[in-house]
């Protein structure tokens, strides 16, 4: 263990690039494609850029709830906290649970500040649906429902992805409410966070089984690692509808440069390998390339 203290710094950094910064990009591509996809309409960049703002708050305050959570329930513990994927700081040591908490709490209020002024200049619906995921990140990790425990955790993650963010933000920085055109925008990026969370639950059975925590893998059994290749092949499937049915422009189609990360990834799973790290690359690859390519779309 102060072997572990005195590398703290590098379990931090470590920490933010595999967690946070990895989540946030995700969130910046969701909400971004979105805004591309309707920038020739009414949309108000300052009502955008604080839509941003507010999502990753939120997305900042989920992430140390869930923490917070997991540490409180002893699901992370000093004995799992480097077993897979990005380290557990708080059974390490690295902060303490109460810094744990109050960044939680903080974010979360600095969020609900911002979501009360975006609706005060957009409507209702970003009050609704802002309050909807806020429940749905409770439901997901805090007992007694705790759905993620419940084998839940992929179809959580897709509502508050899919649907929520992208119905939310177009209500935000367009001012003309609701719009489901906006839903297929996101869809793509939505299931590649889909495909990280799973494979993260892919590389825990074993953890989870000890915990008496239930997971889609673990229902699927041998199926699982199918799934998990069915999960990933879909973001890049489900875009070709997106832009057949005209809500994302052909030149997103760029994404297929990170086809040879998808290949490697089904490859290290076949090896019975790690790689939610080489999901992460992927997620963040794909997300930007999506990006780029509405950016074509709009300059072309």
């Amino acid at each position: 263990m102060d072997a572990l203290r005195e590398n703290r710094v590098v379990l931090i950094m470590k920490y933010l690039f595999d967690v946070r910064v990895i989540s946030m990009t995700a969130v910046i591509v969701s909400i971004s494609a979105v805004y591309a996809l309707y920038a020739r309409i009414a949309v108000y960049p300052l009502l955008f850029a604080l839509t941003l703002l507010a999502a990753l708050l939120i997305h900042m305050s989920a992430n140390a709830f869930n923490h917070y959570l997991d540490f409180l329930y002893k699901i992370d513990t000093p004995a799992n906290a480097l077993s897979q994927g990005p380290p557990r700081i708080i059974p390490l040591g690295v902060i303490s649970k109460e810094m744990a908490g109050a960044a939680a709490f903080s974010t979360m209020v600095a969020s609900a500040i911002a979501g009360f002024y975006l609706a005060a200049q957009s409507g209702i619906w970003v009050i609704i649906i802002g309050i909807l995921g806020v429940t749905l990140f409770a439901a997901y990790d805090a007992k007694p429902v705790q759905l993620k425990a419940r084998a839940l955790g992929e179809l959580i993650v897709f509502i508050i992805w899919g649907p929520l963010m992208a119905l939310g933000s177009f209500a935000a920085f367009t001012r003309a409410g609701l719009n489901f055109g906006a839903v297929y925008a996101a869809l793509p990026e939505t299931l590649m966070v889909v495909a990280m969370l799973y494979v993260n639950n892919l590389e825990h059975v074993s953890i989870d089984k000890e915990l008496g925590i239930k997971t889609l893998p673990m229902l699927l059994g041998k199926y699982a690692n199918k799934a998990y290749y069915a999960f990933l092949s879909s973001s890049f499937l489900v875009q070709l509808v997106v832009i057949e049915k005209g809500f994302a422009p052909w030149s997103t189609l760029v994404t297929l440069f990170s086809l040879p990360l998808l290949i490697l990834l089904i490859e290290t799973r076949a090896r019975g390998k790690r790689a939610y790290f080489k999901m992460a690359k992927l997620l963040t690859v794909f997300g930007l390339l999506y990006v780029l390519g509405f950016a074509l779309g709009l300059i072309l």
